[in-house]
């Protein structure tokens, strides 16, 4: 007898979206995709409606995964009651989850008291990406193309608490929506999840979609709505989108430096500048690392208005125009 084949969480989001050879989705994917519809579909939640405990997760999920339904038809298991049924299946709901939250479709909420008893438990509730990723299956299931449902869905996200990155985004996609690009953004999020690419290639800070295209067109209408919609931010709000958006870019950047010596100097020395980046390139010509500074926005707009070409500066070193600057979107 062959022993059971584990689907490895590879930091993608294959794992909700694996097909077996009949083209069917497998059974694990369909327990993650309903743990994910669970957000937009479920009962049993909390009171805001929003957040929730794992047990009332599992008591939904046996009516409405069809793993789970079937299992508790066989005549072994159908006299099982509710609340063994639910201890029965808790172990593998979590192991799930547990995925789901390193995918940050899933995050912890808090802590509460359980219904029974004075111990505690962790409540948990879904990111924006989670919301969106259940939008775009419940639309797979239901044959639709609800992109109306995902910018409502999205606006009312914008609104609760809202950041400095909340509000730009607010008005980042309204001017997409009517600039009529929206449904390609909406597209292009669909196309990036189904691609298998790792979770970090998913719009993390640059949230939902700062993805470069390949038609130029599109790069520069989505680079003029960015500036007219940080023309429209108010201060200090604007500084805060701008320093958070830094600082994510410059994150990115200390992943891959190849001379952090070089690079942290450079860094703290732009530290108070939001308008400033710091980067680091490698000259083809001599190899050699080179740290520095450049405006934030026209190194964005450098990005998506010229996806193929990289940015080439003068090497410092060598005096050659072979300084490669790395692309972070």
């Amino acid at each position: 007898m062959h022993g059971k084949i584990h689907e490895k969480n590879n930091g993608h989001l294959g794992i909700i979206l694996n097909k077996g050879i009949d083209g069917s989705y497998t059974r694990n994917a369909l327990l993650y995709q309903d743990i994910i519809r669970y957000s937009i579909k479920g009962k049993y939640k909390e009171n805001d409606n929003k957040s929730f405990r794992s047990r009332n997760l599992t008591r939904w999920l046996l009516e409405e995964n069809e793993e789970f339904i079937n299992y508790f038809r066989d005549p072994s298991t159908r006299h099982f009651t509710i609340s063994n049924r639910i201890e029965n299946r808790l172990d593998r709901v979590k192991s799930r989850m547990n995925h789901l939250i390193e995918l940050n479709l899933i995050e912890e909420a808090g802590i509460v008291k359980e219904t029974k008893g004075n111990s505690s438990i962790l409540i948990y509730r879904y990111t924006v990406n989670g919301f969106l990723v259940a939008q775009i299956i419940e639309d797979e299931r239901n044959n639709t193309n609800t992109i109306e449902d995902i910018y409502n869905l999205l606006q009312n996200y914008y609104k609760e608490s809202p950041s400095s990155v909340d509000i730009f985004y607010s008005i980042f996609y309204e001017k997409c929506k009517n600039a009529g690009i929206f449904g390609k953004i909406v597209a292009t999020y669909n196309d990036v999840i189904r691609s298998r690419s790792p979770i970090a290639h998913l719009p993390g800070f640059l949230q939902h979609l700062m993805i470069r295209s390949t038609d130029g067109e599109y790069n520069r209408i989505m680079v003029q709505l960015l500036k007219d919609s940080l023309n429209q931010l108010q201060e200090p709000i604007k500084a805060l989108f701008l320093y958070n958006f830094k600082l994510e870019l410059e994150m990115r950047m200390r992943a891959i430096v190849g001379d952090f010596a070089g690079y942290e100097k450079i860094r703290f020395s732009a530290r108070n500048d939001y308008n400033i980046v710091s980067l680091q390139g490698i000259c083809l010509s001599c190899n050699k690392y080179t740290s520095l500074g450049l405006e934030l926005i026209p190194y964005l707009e450098e990005m998506h208005c010229n996806p193929r070409l990289p940015i080439t500066l003068s090497c410092p070193a060598c005096r050659t125009e072979n300084l490669v600057i790395p692309f972070l979107i």
